[in-house]
């Protein structure tokens, strides 16, 4: 396969297999506390599946074990999901990244809205809410709905001015917009069905429940007490998303599996095609995973800074993936990452990231939920122990 130059293949020469058990017993030492119920992380070197670790509890509680069929809520990776077919309609020209949203929904541009763009959400920098809508439960697992709350709210802050994580807003922008083009001929999980999951071999992922993929699920439990980026009982009422038939809520509202999750980063990792089809091209691959916020400040985890006393870097973002960077800051991809590495995470369980410079994949789905700055630091411990292990 023909790469550009920013994403060159070198592979390490082995994989250490006693330094893979060093990061085992972490793993096993961390259930045995309570800090999370189970693990599946999967690492490739190029397209070859060179560590492969199940541990613990699908459910604890049940005594049920991770294993390969076991299926896990998202959270906010299922973003990079929407994010990646929302850039191959760009690349089919029937969007465009840079051109205000309410030039394909009118309806959103009202109160000071206009000069919002894809770009800008894709970025976090749109200043859409950053909280999730204040909904009745019936209306908070419908898209449309969230999107008309959008419609009707002024933004927290001019587009471009700073970066503001939107946990569920933005997205149901971005959801609307593909649907819209789309011509509504289809609803949102049929559409991520068609266009992303089964073109791409994820055959246990999907936006919302599914029965076949319930009776497998890690239930959500929070395995934290303090309030950070989200309250633990908020993190346990998530459930009702998987369990709520019709529910689409494109920013954190799909079940995947390791499987699943690690194909999607390898598709990725390899310029955007897997078993000979493309979903994306490398050149916007390399556009999209470029710094295009550079010293913006980000408040996602400011809560850390007061109760860790960590000190907050400037973390520059992608169009639509999270980015490592070459600066010492806190976030869930391997500090030992080349610069140019690039993925996403989801809140307190999950996350995948690829280093395009060594050809690897990292993914890496949790049962049982950890406080966000717990589980950055756990990802990005997990991967420094692997990218150790290489040599």
């Amino acid at each position: 396969m023909t790469r550009t130059s920013s994403f060159p293949i070198r592979h390490p020469l082995s994989v250490d297999p006693s330094r893979v058990e060093r990061l085992v017993q972490i793993i096993d030492r961390d259930i045995d506390a309570l800090s999370y119920d189970g693990v599946a992380l999967k690492v490739s070197l190029g397209d070859e599946l060179v560590i492969d670790i199940q541990r613990g509890y699908a459910n604890r509680e049940a005594g049920t074990p991770v294993d390969a069929t076991t299926v896990f809520a998202s959270m906010s990776t299922g973003k990079n999901f929407l994010a990646t077919l929302f850039l191959s309609y760009v690349e089919r020209g029937l969007l465009n990244l840079t051109a205000p949203v309410a030039e394909v929904l009118p309806e959103f541009g009202q109160r000071g809205k206009g000069r919002v763009t894809p770009f800008h959400i894709l970025t976090n920098t749109s200043g859409i809410m950053a909280q999730s809508p204040p909904l009745p439960a019936a209306e908070a697992v419908s898209n449309r709905a969230i999107f008309d709350y959008v419609c009707k709210e002024r933004l927290e802050f001019q587009p471009g001015e700073r970066i503001n994580y939107s946990m569920v807003a933005g997205h149901a922008v971005l959801a609307e917009m593909l649907l819209e083009v789309d011509g509504r001929q289809r609803g949102l999980a049929q559409l991520m069905h068609e266009e992303l999951f089964q073109p791409a071999g994820m055959t246990s992922t999907a936006l919302g429940g599914r029965a076949d993929l319930a009776a497998r699920m890690a239930p959500i439990v929070a395995r934290f007490k303090e309030p950070g980026a989200f309250h633990p009982e908020r993190i346990n009422a998530i459930n009702m998303l998987y369990k709520t038939e019709g529910a689409e809520i494109p920013a954190a509202g799909y079940l995947t599996c390791s499987h699943d999750l690690h194909r999607f980063a390898n598709m990725l990792r390899r310029g955007g095609e897997i078993d000979g089809f493309r979903f994306l091209s490398p050149a916007m691959l390399e556009w999209c995973t470029a710094d295009h916020t550079g010293l913006t400040s980000n408040g996602l985890l400011a809560y850390a800074a007061e109760t860790r006393n960590w000190t907050l870097y400037p973390n520059g973002a992608g169009i639509g993936f999270i980015l490592r960077g070459d600066k010492p800051t806190h976030g869930p991809i391997s500090t030992l990452a080349s610069p140019r590495s690039f993925g996403g995470w989801g809140a307190g369980s999950t996350c995948f990231w690829v280093d395009p410079q060594r050809d690897i994949t990292f993914s890496l789905l949790m049962a049982g939920v950890m406080a966000d700055d717990r589980h950055v630091e756990k990802a990005s411990s997990f991967g420094d122990m692997v990218l150790a292990a290489m040599y």
